[in-house]
This record gives structure tokens, sequence and C-alpha cells, in this order.
């Protein structure tokens, strides 16, 4: 598809006044408006897509519900300028792709997520929220998803939430009356691994009775620890190996979610005999235009009509200016400068950032490396370390004038903000050093 095609696609959906509003408020810049939905940014032959969630009905009723619309209705254009021209419309959700379509065609029921959980992940109608929340919130809201989603966990075993329809809401009474009964019944004055098998005794017969529905088991790595093995444990495990396998599961459109940080901490029998439990990987935010999105969002908190429903903990904050001599700095370059800044963190590590240097009233770039540093080293246990370093090949570097001027060109490229897509390009991942022995390539 190319960008002059975006405008006509929109078009094409009367049913979604979102599209309708994009549509009205860039009349005048389809091609900026294009950008926002360019998937693929070949020079020669760029692709562009609307995301599936265009196709959804959105009533002119419910458009005030939506981050994505007051993003749109209260931001700065500056602001607006940065969300189209990296084309934030398309670039969604990686790893749960992977698990929706191994799931709704039927590939796997059973699942590990580990890595990144315990960060925030984007919703287009509700902005950053909890990984976890997301999770419920795709699979009860998408049109071929569950009725129910039931979360598990050690200290708060059963949570339920629901689709909300009117089949559902038929329903939903006596799945939780089940589930009272159950918690009535069990003993809590036995032992928890006793707890834990009549627990996973009764998510059993949930999975073989009931339709639609999704288990996720918070901090899996609590249940099935890879550090000590025992008869009980290996019963657990039993069950998720016969569920993985099981056709009844993928007939009732059920599917169970174990949820760690760690794949290395589950139990490795449970992982290596089952090539029907599917390990899906979160991964940390790696490229500045992740962090972009981001700080975007945050950005974004600072309207009051925004910052009501947001689902992170910021609920307004100021994204800290910058001077350079007598000059303050332009807000879409401010945001640029963030988004480089904080390089090596998740979103919530770029949130607590901004917290901290709202609270210290002071954002110098000395305050915020050393802020960044306490929470890569926090967040690691102390293993990693922030290592600050200025370069100044004149000094490094005896003579060579154009290898200097060479290397002066690298680095402006990669200090700057407003460096070109091809300028970034030309970037090597090395530089070799050629010459005599003895001549100084060190």
């Amino acid at each position: 598809m190319r960008n002059t095609d975006i405008v006509k696609n929109l078009q094409l959906c009367p049913q979604n006044h979102f599209a309708k509003f994009l549509l009205q408020k860039f009349r005048e810049k389809d091609v900026m408006l294009g950008k926002g939905f360019l998937v693929k940014d070949d020079p020669d032959q760029p692709v562009y897509q609307l995301p599936k969630w265009f196709d959804n009905t959105i009533a002119e009723h419910e458009i005030k519900n939506y981050w994505i619309y007051n993003f749109f209705e209260e931001c700065e254009e500056a602001v607006h300028e940065l969300w189209l021209t990296n084309g934030f419309f398309v670039k969604g959700n990686v790893w749960f792709e992977d698990l929706w379509i191994k799931w709704e065609n039927q590939i796997a029921s059973v699942f590990i997520l580990s890595g990144n959980i315990n960060d925030y992940t984007f919703h287009h109608m509700k902005g950053y929220m909890p990984t976890t929340d997301f999770i419920a919130e795709e699979f009860l809201n998408r049109e071929k998803g569950t009725d129910f989603f039931i979360t598990y966990s050690l200290s708060n075993p059963f949570c339920i939430d629901n689709r909300k329809n009117g089949i559902v809401l038929e329903n939903i009474s006596r799945l939780k009356d089940r589930i009272n009964i159950h918690l009535e019944k069990r003993n809590n004055e036995s032992e928890l691994f006793n707890k834990l098998i009549e627990d996973f005794k009764f998510i059993d017969e949930l999975l073989i009775t009931e339709s639609n529905l999704v288990i996720s088991i918070s901090n899996a790595d609590l249940i099935f620890s890879n550090e000590n093995s025992n008869i009980y444990q290996n019963l657990l495990s039993d069950y998720m190996l016969r569920w993985s396998y099981s056709t009844n599961l993928a007939h009732k459109n059920n599917a169970v979610i174990l949820i760690t940080v760690s794949n290395e901490s589950i139990n490795r029998h449970l992982i290596s005999q089952s090539s029907k439990l599917e390990s899906i990987h979160i991964p940390r935010p790696k490229t500045e235009e992740e962090r972009l999105k981001f700080i975007l969002f945050l950005q974004s908190l600072s309207k009051q009509i925004i910052s009501k429903t947001t689902n992170t903990r910021a609920k307004n904050i100021d994204i800290p200016t910058k001077s350079e001599g007598f000059r303050t700095i332009s807000l879409k370059d401010n945001l640029l400068r963030l988004a480089k800044q904080t390089s090596g963190l998740n979103f919530i590590g770029i949130e607590d950032l901004l917290l901290q240097i709202q609270a210290k009233r002071e954002s110098s770039e000395e305050v915020i490396n050393r802020v960044k540093a306490d929470i890569l080293q926090t967040e690691s246990g102390g293993v990693l370390k922030l290592v600050s370093s200025i370069q100044d090949w004149d000094k490094d570097i005896c003579g060579y004038v154009e290898i200097k001027k060479r290397l002066n060109v690298i680095s402006e490229i990669i200090g700057s903000n407003s460096a070109s897509r091809l300028q970034q390009r030309i970037i090597p991942m090395g530089i070799l050093f050629v010459d005599s022995p003895g001549t100084g390539k060190q």
C-alpha cells in the first residue's frame, strides 16, 4: 500500500470514528498522516498498512474514552509530528501477536511468557498499561478472543475478569460461584503444596468443563521452581504437560499462560519434555523509537483529560526542558534528547527517572545520568554500572587528519537528534585501522 492509498483506506472505515477524526484533523497533511502507517521504510518501495483495530467499530459517543483520540485532540502539533513520522500507529507488540497467532490457529494452548513482564505495554485505546493487564485486555476484547480471564497467584488465587456482553454476563455469576465454592471447600489450614494441588485439580476441571477461558499463572517460577524438585512439584508439572498436549483446550478455545521473569528459573523438566508448550520472550525496549513512543505518552499526561484515565503510576509528569546558552531547545528536540539519554532503561525505568527528576526539580545531564545509573544498578542487583565516556579524537589520535575527520563525522551523527535516516544508515558497525606495524593503529 502506498502513502496516497492510506487516506482512501481510512475513508473506507465508516464505522471507525477515530479514522474520520484523523482525516478531518490532517485534511491538508495527507503525507504526514500517511507516515503514521509506515511499516517498511524502503526508499524505493515503502510499505504502508492500517492496523487491524482500524477495522473495529468505534462509535462517536465512545471516541473520547480512547487515549489515542485524546492524544491527537489535546497535545501539541510537535508531539503529533513525532508520532506520525515514526510510524507509531503500526509499530505494535510483536511478542503478543506471536502468542495470539499460535493460540488462534490452535498451534499451542499452553505458553510460558518470560522477559520484560514487569513493565508497561502499549494499548491503542488505553495507552501504556501493565503488561499483565494488557494481555487480559487483548484476550477479552479482540473479536475472536475469550470470554473469561482468570489470574492465579500464590497470594491472590482466582481473580476473574470477563468480556462485557450480555451472553457472558449471564454466565459470569455461575463461574464466580464455582470459584467461591472451591475456595470455601479448600482447607486453608493445610500446607501450601496441598492447597496448590487442590487448586490445580480445580483448574483442570474448569479447563475440561468451561469454554472461552484463559488462566494466567503469575510468578510461575515460585510454583515451578528450578531450585528444588519433589514429587508434589512434579505432580503440578504433570498437569502442565498434560494440558500442553490436550486437544480439548484448543477445541474449547481455552489457554494457560505461565508468567515468569526468566525461563531458566522454571523447572527444566517442564520445559524440556513438551514440544507443545510455547515459550515467548518479551524483550526490553532497545531502540530510541520505542523509548520515544513511551515518552510521548508521558508527555500527554500533562493534559488533564488524558491523565484521568492513565494506567501508569505517573498521572501528571513534567518533561524536563533544557537550555543551550540563552536558547531553550524546542519541545520536539527535547523529547528526542530524552529518548537518547534513557537508553538501557525499560519503560518503568524511564517513568522512575522522570518522577525522580520532577521531585528533585533539577534536570541537568549530570543529574539524569546519576539517577539513571542508580536505577540500572538497583534493577540489575549491582551487576550493571553506567560508564560515561567523553571522546576527544584530537588528543587520542596524533596526526592522521583524514581519520579524525571521518571519526568526527560518525560521532556527530551518533550524537545528533536530527540526523536523517540515510545518515544513520552509513554509521559503520566497526572500524578497522590497517597499516604497517608500529604506526599507532591502537
